[in-house]
């Protein structure tokens, strides 16, 4: 519970320097980290602390709709808590906003009733209407900070209604936003984080269409993330040759050439060595390389004509050449592939099962 409460403090900070708005944006910040996190702990208390800001809205502005969100709010937060004594805690606060409500009520309010959607006659287009602003913002590269809390709200509105769709819709977007932030600045954590959202949405979709429209993110993802990768990789060497170009210009004080006969027939040993070990290494390098890009060609070839299973199975030779040898870095191509194969599969059978299997080959591409 501590770890929360460390969550917690930020935010809870900014409200009281700054106001309950303040408080709000930091609250739904902390809340999508604890979804991608999948701390469903942390995701209770959170959505207990927008309760209560949501309440004091309504206390101080004496609006009916913001007393209704709040209860609406501790509703949703007792369907999700698994502790007794948190679940209590939420229950004092909805019993209490009720008599606030009702002393609202009694004495008459400006404010209008809070609106719940019915969450059966929701569909697709309603849902996607929801999203054109903040898709069109972050599109046309507006502040990514705003999309997000954002897309926050949009899930906090579909926890709220039950709506599952519309909540897996708002966590897939959370994820869009990483994956953008992660694509323009290369930095992998972003992706980790826009990964870890996808997840989720994963988890909690119950619709074929959008667990498809979310394994794609996830293997687009991992693609992002290979190339980012490559060209760190790279890099690296040409810096690496640079320093070294450094370290030969300059000579230090402190060091001392080497003059010695013993120290000119070793290096000279190991120049008449050098060769015979590349022309060793270099035949069985190449006809391993060879051996997995014929396998990764071979899938390709399979998968675009719709051979799954001999798509699968060339793909599975290709992972097994370069594990085999250690060569880890290359495991990525094959099991992005194997992904998509999954993928097809899922779209196919209808199979969630093959979903899965898509999902976590995806993530274990990254």
């Amino acid at each position: 519970m501590l770890r929360i409460c460390e969550k917690l403090r930020v935010a809870d900070a900014k409200g009281r320097r700054y106001g309950l708005a303040r408080a709000e944006t930091g609250y739904l910040r902390a809340l999508v980290d604890a979804v991608a996190d999948k701390d469903r702990l942390a995701e209770v208390e959170l959505l207990k602390s927008l309760g209560d800001v949501t309440l004091e809205k309504g206390r101080l502005k004496r609006d009916v709709g913001k007393f209704n969100m709040a209860l609406a709010l501790y509703v949703a937060d007792i369907v999700r808590c698994r502790h007794r004594d948190q679940g209590e805690g939420i229950e004092h606060r909805y019993e209490y906003a009720e008599r606030l409500l009702q002393g609202v009520t009694s004495k008459g309010s400006q404010g209008k009733e809070q609106q719940t959607e019915d969450k059966e006659t929701t569909t697709p287009a309603k849902v996607a209407g929801k999203f054109q602003n903040l898709d069109k913002k972050l599109a046309t590269g507006g502040n990514t900070d705003t999309v997000l809390v954002g897309y926050a709200q949009l899930m906090v509105v579909g926890i709220v209604n039950d709506n599952n769709m519309l909540e897996t819709e708002a966590i897939k977007s959370l994820g869009d936003v990483y994956l953008k932030r992660g694509t323009e600045t290369g930095d992998t954590r972003n992706l980790t984080r826009g990964t870890a959202l996808y997840n989720t949405a994963l988890t909690r979709c119950n619709n074929v269409q959008a667990t498809v429209a979310i394994v794609h993110r996830l293997l687009y993802t991992a693609k992002i993330r290979q190339l980012i990768t490559t060209k760190n990789i790279k890099s690296t060497p040409t810096q690496r040759q640079h320093s070294v170009r450094g370290r030969k210009d300059h000579t230090s004080p402190f060091s001392t050439a080497p003059s010695s006969d013993s120290t000119n027939d070793g290096m000279r040993r190991l120049h008449n060595i050098a060769p015979e070990l590349q022309k060793a290494e270099t035949p069985t390098r190449l006809h391993d390389d060879n051996v997995y890009e014929e396998h990764l060609q071979d899938g390709c070839r399979a998968l675009q004509t719709g051979d799954l299973d001999k798509a699968e199975q060339s793909f599975a030779a290709a992972l097994k050449s370069v594990h085999v040898q250690g060569q880890h870095k290359k495991e990525a191509e094959p099991l992005h592939k194997l992904g998509k194969v999954y993928l097809k599969r899922g779209i196919q059978s209808k199979d969630g099962g093959d979903f899965t299997k898509a999902a976590a080959l995806c993530n274990a591409a990254l």
